[in-house]
């Protein structure tokens, strides 16, 4: 398995460490971030100076998992296509390929930064191990926002919090209303299906279910749903 890390222009493919690789050998690693002489990276997300130099690394571990973790002093959140939310650390954090496509936001005090990971899972590495492939152009990180269900139910859940200080918790119905008024679904959503989104959310969270006023402060507490979010998911063109 490869994954490949993109940013604008810019593209890294890393493939897996060969099967039967001596113990202790590191598999290739992909530097994101800021980059210097002294510490270059793969992927350039910015020249800001808010930006750590190396910010997160990524890395293939085997067929089915790759992994991820923070490396500066900037917070890092992952979100994939399926809905699923991961704080990430300095710790290496698992990632099932199976979730497909990662979008991985880098937060300063300044800029907000993202990049994506899109795992291969049919690609095949060469015999000598792990490679990463050098980007091909430089460019400034393009905000990408994952639109999937989940997603879009945390950020109207947290909308009121974010743009009015309201210590107001949407009900489903609204839930319904706002996301049917944006246009976001072409078969638009229904009461069951915004409360099987809030369950999830539960879940991968850790909140416990029923404690919406929990899950909206673990949500905007962690940085994982920002005021950005609101404006680029839910803002009418």
């Amino acid at each position: 398995m490869a994954v490949t890390v993109v940013c604008g222009r810019q593209q890294v493919t890393v493939v897996e460490r060969s099967e039967g690789a001596g113990d202790g050998v590191e598999p290739e690693i992909c530097n994101i971030g800021r980059g210097s002489p002294q510490q270059p990276v793969d992927i350039r997300l910015s020249d800001h100076v808010s930006l750590s130099r190396r910010a997160a690394q990524v890395r293939c571990i085997d067929g089915s998992w790759w992994q991820l973790r923070q490396v500066g002093a900037n917070g890092l959140t992952l979100k994939t296509e399926r809905g699923v939310i991961m704080p990430i650390t300095t710790d290496w954090s698992d990632v099932p390929a199976r979730f497909g496509v990662a979008y991985v936001t880098v937060t300063t005090l300044a800029e907000t930064f993202e990049f994506k990971v899109a795992p291969d899972v049919n690609s095949v590495g060469p015999s000598g191990g792990a490679t990463a492939l050098h980007p091909v152009e430089v460019n400034v990180a393009t905000r990408v926002i994952p639109k999937v269900g989940y997603w879009r139910v945390a950020v109207v859940l947290c909308e009121p919090a974010l743009c009015d200080e309201s210590e107001r918790i949407p009900t489903n119905p609204e839930i319904v209303r706002r996301l049917d008024q944006l246009g976001l679904e072409a078969e638009g959503f229904s009461e069951r299906a915004v409360e099987k989104r809030i369950k999830y959310l539960y879940d991968i969270t850790g909140v416990e279910p029923g404690d919406r006023a929990g899950l909206r402060r673990r949500l905007t507490d962690s940085h994982v749903v920002t005021r950005d979010d609101v404006d680029a998911l839910l803002t009418p063109p």
